[in-house]
C-alpha cells in the first residue's frame, strides 16, 4: 500500500508536468487566430485541442503507459468495466471558451481505475492555478483546501451547469430544468466542467450539474469532489461515447434528478 502511494505520487506530478507543458502552449496561443478544423451549429474544434492532446499522449506514454482515453483520440470503452489503470484526458475543457478568448478553460488529467478516481489534475492556465485530487487532499498551488466554505442551504447556494454538446434543448427538459435551479440563489453557466466541479471542492459554488457530458469533461475533478467529502453521482448515457450525466453538491441530502 505504501508502494502505491508512493507510485501515485509519482504519477501526480508526471501529470502536472504534462498539465503545465499542455497549458504553456495553450496560453501562447490564447490571444492568436484560432485554426478551426470542425465546426457546427454546437460545437467548434480547434486544430490546437489535437496538439495539446498529443503532447500530452507523449508525456505519458513515454513514463508512466496506462492506456488513455482521450477526448480527440478517443479510447476503449471497456475499459470502465475493469479493473485496470488507465489515464483520461481533456487537453482543452472550455474550447469555445478558448475561441472566443474568454480565460475560463482549462487542461484535465485524472487517473481511473475501472470507475474508481484515483487521482486529477486540473490546470487553468490562464489564471495560473492547479488543482490536484487524491486520497492524500485536495489542493490548489500546493496549499491544501480542507474545509470548503460552501453554503447551508439551498436558498444561500450557487450551482453550476454546462450544457454540452448535443444537449436536449426541448420546452419539457428547460422546464424541468428550471424546477430544479429556482430553489437556488445563483446560478452560473462557465463553460468548463472541468472547472465547475473543480470550483465545487474549492468551495466557490455549492453544486454542479450536467447532463450527456462526456468522462473526461469530469474525470478530473472526480478525485477532489472525494477528497473534501462532497457528494456525486456519475451516470452513464448509453446513446454517447463516455457520455455521463453528473450530480456534485456540498450537501448530501440535496438531490438532483439524473
Amino acid at each position: 500500500m505504501g508502494e502505491m502511494k508512493q507510485d501515485v505520487e509519482k504519477l501526480i506530478q508526471l501529470s502536472k508536468k504534462c498539465a503545465t507543458e499542455a497549458g504553456k502552449m495553450l496560453k501562447e496561443g490564447f490571444s492568436r487566430k484560432k485554426d478551426v478544423i470542425f465546426e457546427d451549429s454546437t460545437d467548434v474544434k480547434l486544430s490546437i485541442d489535437v496538439k495539446s492532446e498529443v503532447l500530452i499522449r507523449e508525456i505519458l506514454g513515454e513514463n508512466a503507459p496506462f492506456p488513455i482515453i482521450g477526448e480527440e483520440k478517443g479510447g476503449e470503452p471497456t475499459l470502465l468495466d475493469s479493473d485496470q489503470y488507465f489515464w483520461v484526458v481533456d487537453p482543452l475543457d472550455g474550447t469555445f471558451n478558448y475561441y472566443r478568448g474568454i480565460p475560463h478553460c482549462c487542461v484535465s488529467i485524472g487517473l481511473m481505475k475501472g470507475r474508481d478516481p484515483i487521482f486529477g489534475v486540473i490546470h487553468d492556465f490562464n489564471v495560473g492555478e492547479t488543482f490536484v485530487g487524491s486520497e492524500s487532499g485536495f489542493f490548489i498551488n500546493d496549499q491544501q483546501v480542507i474545509n470548503p466554505d460552501w453554503a447551508s442551504e439551498k436558498e444561500k447556494a450557487s450551482i453550476i451547469i454546462n450544457f454540452p454538446h448535443g444537449s436536449d434543448v426541448s420546452d419539457t427538459e428547460h422546464s424541468s430544468l428550471l424546477i430544479g435551479l429556482r430553489d437556488f440563489k445563483k446560478v452560473r453557466i462557465n463553460g468548463s466542467a472541468a472547472l465547475g466541479l473543480a470550483y465545487v471542492a474549492a468551495g466557490r459554488s455549492d453544486a454542479f450539474w450536467a447532463k450527456g457530458i462526456r468522462l473526461w469533461d469530469v474525470a478530473g475533478a472526480l478525485a477532489m469532489l472525494k477528497a473534501v467529502g462532497a457528494t456525486f453521482r456519475l451516470q452513464s448515457v448509453p446513446s454517447k461515447d463516455f457520455g455521463v450525466t453528473i450530480w456534485a453538491s456540498a450537501n448530501k441530502d440535496w438531490s438532483w434528478p439524473l
